[in-house]
């Protein structure tokens, strides 16, 4: 049987010692979490080598949002340093990801467009239905295939021959 307890109820400081690093974001909404506690949660989450990356990365993230949640947005700037978070490998890992899914959407969304561009440029019909399909493509490698069929096919069905 489970008992709901408020967490402002709970003592932040006991409560670091039974939760471990990966329930410091919870400690943060617990009585006598402050801004010196918080900065201790999250050098502690930075340091610990025993967390898996992945579990460092969600830490730091839920420990910034919920601070700024309960703290306010001002007090967790001054928490998370910006220029610390962003020297940080774990974030830095993370916005080198950003950067290679948009570099990637940036390649879906101008293969995209040249394949309507050439669709257009050779009077094939385009259905609604192909438009959604074309629209809908993730894949990259898929719509330059279409668009190199595009650009020799004799018809709009050649185009989309591959699936």
């Amino acid at each position: 049987r489970y008992h709901v307890v408020p967490l402002w109820r709970l003592d932040a400081r006991r409560m670091r010692k039974q939760l471990g690093l990966e329930g410091a974001p919870f400690c943060v909404a617990m009585r006598g979490a402050d801004e010196t506690f918080v900065r201790e949660l999250a050098d502690d989450v930075r340091s610990d080598r025993g967390l898996a990356k992945r579990d460092r990365q969600s830490a730091m993230q839920l420990l910034y949002v919920v601070s700024a949640a309960i703290l306010g947005s001002d007090t967790a700037r001054r928490i998370f340093h910006v220029e610390s978070i962003i020297q940080d490998p774990n974030v830095q890992e993370l916005i080198g990801e950003w950067e290679d899914k948009g570099r990637e959407q940036g390649r879906a969304a101008e293969a995209r467009l040249l394949l309507h561009r050439v669709l257009a440029a050779r009077s094939f019909p385009v259905t609604q239905d192909i438009r959604a399909r074309i629209d809908s493509e993730p894949d990259v490698v898929r719509l330059e295939s279409w668009l190199e069929a595009a650009v020799t096919a004799i018809s709009i069905g050649d185009v989309f021959r591959d699936g």
